[in-house]
């Protein structure tokens, strides 16, 4: 018997929106936007040709892959916002891929038209 690998999420901290379904498209602040998840331990995944090639062919653009514990009562959904630390950056969630089995979800995240919030 193999032994269990313990899961390390050493790349950094991120925090979760739910973005308000009345938001003007185009014109989002953090008064928008509600927290679902704070200090969310992160690591960075790499983007597949697999994964870029089915997003690019779906008209998303796949720029990052990160691997995330999961959180109890936190449903991450397409559409819902995260704010990497030390980023000014927003993303969106494009796909979120759960595996109950291993405790963790692959959240494929592509770059907001928003530079700063």
């Amino acid at each position: 018997m193999s032994p269990t690998k313990m899961q390390t999420y050493p790349d950094g901290v991120l925090k979760l929106y739910r973005v308000r379904p009345e938001t003007p498209y185009g014109q989002l602040s953090e008064l928008d936007m509600d927290v679902i998840a704070e200090k969310v331990r992160f690591e960075n995944r790499k983007v597949g040709m697999s994964r870029f090639w089915t997003g690019w062919s779906a008209g998303e653009r796949i720029d990052h892959v990160v691997r995330v514990p999961l959180i109890r009562g936190v449903n991450v959904e397409t559409g819902n916002v995260v704010r990497m630390s030390g980023a000014d950056t927003l993303f969106t969630v494009l796909q979120a891929q759960v595996d109950l089995h291993g405790g963790f979800q692959d959240l494929s995240l592509g770059v907001m038209g928003v530079d700063k919030v």
